[in-house]
Formats: structure tokens, sequence, C-alpha cells
């Protein structure tokens, strides 16, 4: 046996001694999202990874869907139930273009290996709840929302509240994907946590609430899920939080308020300026979700959600205010702060 080694396909033998590394490439201009960068940049985010590894499922495979059989609920209870999941799928759905959005921008900015393998897993999460969603809803209703005829008025509302949906989240996309170019990755995926907060505790309660045991089930799942999306938020402002502008300090606190205002349609009664709608819109949401709830779904009253969001305001106050941020008034849920009107350009960065 010799020193020399053979290239694969190749029958000439080559000194190993002889070879020099070959010069270094030309520096790379503008972001890089391939980056060969296995470092971890923020404590405790390897930790969630495994665990949102660890306790990953199958939506499809793993919850008991033969137990919602169309005929144990009566039309109009099918079509509120369809609604509240294509309403909340509509969330859901928009967090996986949001979450794949901020991993790539985290690639990009070499936030930590750690980071990014994070978001995916949230952008995984969101996607898993959109699935759950759209089954549930087609499963009563096969067709629903747009690909269905309904036949009375309150299928009817149903439709419109929901295209009125699908058009004002559309309208915050483009604003969304430019705040990258404009201001730091963690001024902007950290404005999540207000409604990652609220989303844990309404949806583990619904869960504890539901009289139907594939509701519960997928409430326990989405709240565990959303609980680590919290966990997320909270574990990148612990780092990052300190080292804000005075301006990133005042966007967040907007962003704290607008988040509010954005999850209210799913997790609490929609509010303005966001779910700015035709008259009819909001009476006509409240009145489907209160018919799926007495279906079966199992979601808290409007009292004690808005209850559950003066904890998750509490539980947000608890990491923000040494931070210096400070707190916007809620008065809705009996929060004081700073009063803080927005407009429509404050709700491009906030809990999409």
């Amino acid at each position: 046996m010799t020193s020399s080694n053979v290239f694969p396909g190749s029958s000439s033998a080559v000194d190993l001694a002889s070879l020099r590394p070959v010069e270094g490439p030309p520096t790379i201009d503008g972001p890089n999202p391939m980056p060969l960068d296995w470092a971890d940049r923020v404590p405790r985010m390897r930790e969630l990874y495994d665990k949102a590894t660890s306790s990953h499922y199958n939506p499809m495979t793993e919850l008991p869907w033969d137990s919602l059989r169309p005929g144990d609920f009566t039309p109009d209870e099918r079509i509120a139930l369809a609604y509240w999941f294509s309403v909340d799928g509509s969330f859901e759905n928009s967090g996986v273009p949001t979450f794949a959005e901020a991993m790539i921008a985290s690639r990009e900015g070499h936030y930590g290996d750690d980071v990014s393998r994070v978001l995916l897993t949230i952008a995984r999460d969101e996607a898993h709840h959109d699935d759950i969603c759209k089954r549930a809803a087609q499963t009563l209703v096969p067709g629903f929302p747009f690909n269905w005829q309904p036949t009375n008025d309150l299928g009817k509302m149903a439709v419109a509240n929901l295209r009125w949906i699908s058009f004002i989240n559309s309208r915050y996309w483009t604003g969304y994907k430019k705040a990258f170019q404009k201001r730091r990755f963690s001024a902007i995926t950290t404005a999540f946590i207000m409604g990652e907060a609220a989303a844990s505790l309404i949806f583990r309660r619904s869960g504890e609430l539901s009289e139907h045991p594939l509701f519960g089930e997928a409430f326990r799942l989405i709240g565990r899920d959303e609980a680590r999306h919290f966990a997320f938020c909270n574990h990148l402002g612990a780092k990052e939080f300190s080292s804000f502008t005075d301006e990133e300090k005042e966007t967040m606190t907007k962003n704290i308020r607008a988040s509010f205002i954005y999850v209210s349609l799913i997790l609490d009664t929609p509010r303005l300026p966001f779910w700015d709608a035709p008259d009819g819109f909001a009476q006509a949401h409240l009145a489907l979700e209160d018919l799926a709830s007495r279906a079966g779904l199992g979601l808290p009253d409007l009292d004690e959600r808005q209850e559950l969001w003066q904890k998750a305001a509490l539980r947000t106050k608890d990491i923000t205010d040494p931070a210096g941020i400070v707190f916007p008034a809620m008065p809705e849920v009996g929060i004081s702060g700073q009063e803080t009107p927005l407009t429509e350009e404050d709700f491009v960065v906030m809990s999409f």
C-alpha cells in the first residue's frame, strides 16, 4: 500500500503532500440564506427546537376524525362550525408564509441555526393547524366556504364574512415582507409575542371546555404548539429587547396593541381599525361563533376570554417592562398603559 490516493473514476494516483489550498472566493455580496453556519445564538432556543421535534404529530392520523360525524349536528350547526374553523384556518394559513418568510430572513441575517430551525417548526405547526381546520370544515360542509353554494341566510353571511377576512388579511402581506428590508429581524418577530401568549391560554381553555373529542384534542395540540411559539418570542426578546433603540421600543408598543386588535377576530370580538368591514360583519361573526360553541366547540365566553387576555397581557408585560418597552393601554381587558392610537400602517408588522 502506498501513501498516494486515487480519486474516484480516475486511474491516476494523487500525492496529497503535493496539494495546496485553493485561493479563497470573493466576498459574498448581499444576504446569504445558505450559510454553512451551525452556531446557536439565543439561549435555550436549541432546547425549544428539540422540544418541538420530540412533540411532532401528524394531524391527519393522530386525531379522532371518526368521531366527527356531520349527522350529529343540525345543518345550521354544521355551517357555524365550518365557519369557525375557516376563520381560524385563515389565521393558521397566514402563519405558514409569515413564519417561513421570517425563517428565510433569519438565515439571511445569520441569526443562528437554532433560531432558523425553531421558525421552521413554527411554520410546520401552522400548516398542521391549517390542516385541522380544513379537514374539520370540509367534513362538516364539503366544499366550504368558496366551493359550496349556501341555501340560507346563515350560509350566505358565513361566506360573505370569510371573503372579507381573506381580503383584509391580504392587504398586509407586501408590507410585512418589506419590513425585513427596513427593520432588524428581532424587532419584527418578537412582535408576535402578545398574540401567541393569548392563543396558548385561550386554545388550551377551549380544549378543556369542548364537549367533542375531536375539538378537544385539536385545541389541546394547538394550545401546546402556541405555548412553544410564545416561548420563541420570550427567548428572543430576553436576548434582544435590551438593545432596542427608542424608535424600536415605540414600535413594539404599537405592535403589542396591534396584535390584540388583529387576533381579536378569533380570540375576542372583531375590533377596529383592523377589522374594518361592512355593517353586520361583527354581528354575523359573533352569532355564528356562538352557535358553533353551543354545538360543542367549547369556546370560553367573551368574559372569560377577556380574563385570559388580561393574563396574557400581564405575562407579556413581565417580559417587556424590564426592557423599558412601554405597554399600551388595553382597556378592553382591564390593562392600563400608554394610549396608543393606530393607523393602517401600524398593522404591517404585528402578530400575523
